[in-house]
């Protein structure tokens, strides 16, 4: 069976969880292929639109295929959306895949009778297969539906010459102007880290060129995008490769640009590098610290010592970057006094900001299996993986470390620590923007007509800055003196 006509499906997330502030890149790669492929394709993301939209949409295109990306937070509702599009198109087939088939398989069909495929691993290839009319038992990673059985195809290997790839342009989305441009350069973690449910999605890290990862930027450039962010785990796990893409930038005249890196470790960076990529235009860093000293690190399996984590932030705070920094809470044998330890260091610099997450155990990750053997867990992973129990901030297990007045304890001391390090950001950010409208106006002729440029310069920023403060009190924004 051939399919030619595809609507890729988002699901919605609740609150802030997976808020798309630019175009959803795995759904983009999907669409890239099947396009190259000649099927017609096109996207919608439920959370964008009312379910009536949905409806509308669903109708209209009328898909034979629709392919459902799920991520393992709020799966349930995910397989009530596949029962809706089902109503919503009887006669189309519908495929699942994302992080939650790749680390479930089979068991998904087991659990939503409404779907007729899933897709383990990378999707690129075994959905364009798919749609091609291959048999079913010869596409990698494909679970499906033979009469009554479950059959599974084998195993799904992972791209390697991700340059061959058509990078993402969105044709089938209506984009309208995105906040930025999500790029992904590089795929796999080869780290171990005890909490991730990354490990299920391949050890080995593979990655674009420097100069196809340029054209891409290049591409959006020249449409007058100026803002990019890099999804990438491990950005600049190779530093030549991270230094050619820094050249190719520069080489391209791309001025003007500012590019976010949301998974930078920590120990993969120096001066040198941080310098040269806050030169071409890098202006946001995000560091997955997790842990305030060398003991909780170890215990994480981070890979990196403490020391190193420390120098990079320190390093990139000094170049100017806007830096965040990621923390756990309740990490296994973590004590109260470790959980102070993150909030002294979140504390230490300059930073934007600091996430303390609720340390949520994910089924298949080391961190589960430690609960299963040391702790016991408060809720089960169907109840609290399908409500927002990560933004309640109340424990999920118990275990060696603490216990669960000290866990509740804990998060309340780092959602403290949280407010106020914004609120400094957010002091400093008012200070420059005062410092900077106290330069341009302290030139204006009528200004300097009355007084000296030194006395107009102290009146200005004084004014300047109460009036900042007094409109960020306004709108609501977290500023203090």
């Amino acid at each position: 069976m051939r399919f030619q006509r595809v609507l890729l499906v988002l699901p919605e997330y609740p609150g802030e969880h997976f808020k798309r502030k630019s175009p959803p890149v795995g759904i983009g790669y999907l669409a890239a292929s099947l396009k190259a492929a000649g099927v017609e394709c096109f996207a919608v993301d439920a959370g964008e639109v009312s379910p009536a939209e949905l409806e509308r949409t669903v109708r209209k295109v009328a898909p034979d295929l629709l392919a459902v990306s799920m991520m393992t937070f709020r799966y349930r509702h995910h397989y009530t959306l596949v029962a809706r599009l089902k109503g919503m198109a009887p006669g189309a087939r519908i495929v699942a895949g994302g992080p939650h088939v790749s680390l479930f398989g089979a068991k998904v069909l087991e659990e939503c009778a409404e779907l007729d495929f899933a897709i383990e691993g990378e999707g690129e290839i075994s959905l364009r297969l798919l749609c091609e009319g291959e048999d079913p038992g010869s596409v990698p990673g494909l679970h499906f539906r033979d009469g009554g059985v479950k059959r599974f195809a084998g195993a799904n290997s992972f791209l390697l010459d991700l340059d061959a790839l058509p990078f993402p342009t969105y044709e089938c989305l209506q984009l309208g102007r995105p906040h930025a441009i999500s790029l992904c350069s590089s795929r796999g973690c080869p780290s171990k880290c005890t909490f991730c449910q990354s490990t299920n999605m391949g050890k080995g890290w593979r990655a674009r060129s420097a100069e196809n990862v340029a054209d891409e930027l290049e591409y959006w450039y020249r449409k007058g995008h100026r803002l990019f962010d890099f999804i990438d785990d491990n950005l600049t796990l190779d530093r030549r490769r991270m230094f050619g893409i820094c050249d190719e930038i520069e080489r391209r005249g791309l001025t003007g640009i500012a590019i976010g890196a949301a998974g930078v470790r920590a120990d993969r960076v120096d001066w040198a590098i941080l310098e040269r990529m806050r030169r071409v235009g890098f202006s946001h860093l995000s560091f997955g610290v997790e842990g305030g000293n060398d003991r909780i690190l170890k215990v994480l399996k981070k890979g990196e010592t403490f020391a190193a984590i420390e120098s990079a932030v320190k390093d990139a705070t000094e170049l100017g970057f806007n830096v965040t920094l990621y923390f756990l809470v309740g990490s296994p044998y973590e004590t109260l006094e470790d959980v102070r330890d993150s909030c002294r260091f979140a504390a230490k610099y300059p930073v934007t900001d600091a996430f303390f997450s609720n340390l949520m155990p994910i089924p298949g990750t080391d961190v589960m299996e430690w609960i299963v053997e040391h702790g016991r867990l408060l809720r089960q992973p169907e109840d609290y993986l399908n409500d927002t129990a990560e933004f309640e901030r109340a424990p999920l297990f118990e275990g060696p470390g603490m216990g669960y007045a000290e866990r509740v304890a804990a998060l309340k001391m780092t959602d403290e620590v949280r407010v106020k390090i914004r609120r400094r950001f957010s002091q400093r950010r008012a200070q420059l923007r005062a410092v900077e409208l106290t330069e341009r106006l302290a030139v204006v002729p009528v200004v300097g007509r009355f007084c000296s440029p030194a006395v107009s310069r102290a009146f200005l920023h004084r004014t300047l800055l109460a009036a900042i403060m007094a409109w960020a009190r306004v709108r609501g924004v977290v500023v203090s003196h």
